[in-house]
């Protein structure tokens, strides 16, 4: 006969070797090229306890991580025999190579514990990739620089325009052949994808900078190359050539790239895996040609030579390929204002302000023609008046002679 199983209870004398364990470890992670995670564990135990933490992930190969502990606290209680030790570990945590990608598990746990301890073990899931909230977003240059977990204020589109004027010759309708046509247009203007306009002067070159956002929080300011597409076609220049710039091979340009790309989309014809920098190409390079690649350390500026007040509506893209793994694209437009009016409305303006010249003097001429005359017929009837008046006073002087005959 077998004897039934004694119940399992729980082991009265098992006591918990640490005194306090806690981490800030969240339960997923996404960490992008250049970037770290840092993840902080605290752990208090006595002098007879090892206070290390135990580290463990899978994928090697995908992530680079670093550990540093640091004494908190060691302190002897008033009557005690042991001393009590805190630590604390930071886990450094980054890509281990650029061109990689994927998902990591990650554990930590004191080195010793028991089931007396409470929530030994924290994992966590590590993605290098890239997040999915992030954005690239246009700094509006009249707001200061943002700071770590910055919030972007909400856009009021209400102050955005409904409807942008495509002024004749400064257009695009075919980008295979550039055709402009030489008519106006108007288009719709959809401030969720654009946002506000900024105010630019046209005679200031403006100087676009980037800001990067996980969601709405800010993360930080992009800082490798990108270039800028007006997709309507409107004319734009730079302020900086090749020379200027120091190329010392072929720069490529958003307009070559679409031209080389026959029957692509003009704004993916230019990317990060066909981007090369005109300081590791090789070739001739013209140097008095503009200059099209912005980054946050050569100021490139662009320039409003030749167009009219207005919207523009650009794609900005980051054409690093070592910056991100996010194809990072932004949407943006510029209000120009200041810009020279063109020379027929110049014409126009000094034709017409001839003409009110010429009718000024046409009119004063007719004004100074009446009044001479008005002077002429009152100096005529001025000197009737003053005729009749002396007639008058000589037949009164012939009857006062008269009169004073027949009295003698």
């Amino acid at each position: 006969m077998i004897s039934p199983r004694a119940p399992i209870t729980s082991n009265p004398t098992l006591v918990c070797p640490f005194k306090l364990w806690s981490t800030d470890l969240l339960p997923q992670y996404t960490v992008d090229i250049g970037e770290n995670i840092t993840i902080v564990a605290n752990l208090t135990v006595t002098n007879a306890v090892s206070g290390d933490v135990m580290i463990s992930y899978s994928n090697y190969s995908l992530i680079k991580l670093t550990s540093s502990q640091t004494l908190i606290n060691d302190y002897t209680p008033f009557g005690a025999t042991e001393r009590i030790i805190t630590s604390n570990t930071a886990i450094k945590i980054s890509p281990a190579d650029k061109s990689r990608f994927g998902a990591s598990q990650l554990s930590i746990r004191p080195r010793e514990g028991n089931l007396a301890c409470p929530k030994l073990l924290h994992v966590s899931s590590i993605t290098v990739g890239c997040p999915s909230t992030r954005r690239m977003v246009l700094r509006n240059p009249t707001n200061p620089p943002p700071t770590n977990g910055t919030k972007q204020p909400p856009i009021d589109c209400s102050a955005a325009p409904t409807t942008v004027l495509l002024n004749p010759g400064q257009w695009v309708s075919d980008w295979t052949s550039v055709s402009r046509p030489n008519y106006e247009k108007y288009i719709s203007y959809n401030c969720s994808q654009f946002g506000v306009p900024v105010e630019a002067y046209y005679g200031i070159p403006f100087v676009p900078m980037f800001d990067i956002f996980d969601g709405y929080v800010y993360v930080k300011t992009v800082t490798a190359n990108f270039g800028v597409w007006e997709v309507n076609g409107k004319p734009v220049d730079y302020n900086l050539t090749n020379g200027e710039a120091g190329c010392t091979g072929p720069a490529q340009t958003w307009m070559s790239m679409a031209g080389s790309a026959s029957g692509v989309d003009p704004i993916a014809a230019w990317n990060s895996s066909n981007f090369v920098s005109c300081f590791n190409s090789t070739g001739s390079v013209d140097s008095n040609a503009k200059y099209t690649i912005f980054n946050s350390s050569n100021y490139l500026g662009i320039m409003w030579n030749g167009a009219r007040d207005g919207i523009f509506m650009f794609t900005a893209k980051v054409l690093d390929p070592d910056y991100s793994y996010c194809s990072l694209t932004s949407d943006f437009a510029i209000n120009v204002y200041g810009a020279p009016i063109t020379p027929l409305v110049q014409a126009g303006v000094v034709i017409g302000l001839s003409a009110l010249f010429i009718l000024s003097l046409v009119a004063t001429y007719f004004w100074y023609l009446r009044e001479r005359r008005r002077e002429a017929h009152e100096r005529e009837l001025a000197e009737e008046n003053e005729g009749e008046n002396e007639d008058d006073g000589a037949e009164d002087g012939e009857d006062g002679v008269l009169w004073k005959e027949k009295l003698e």
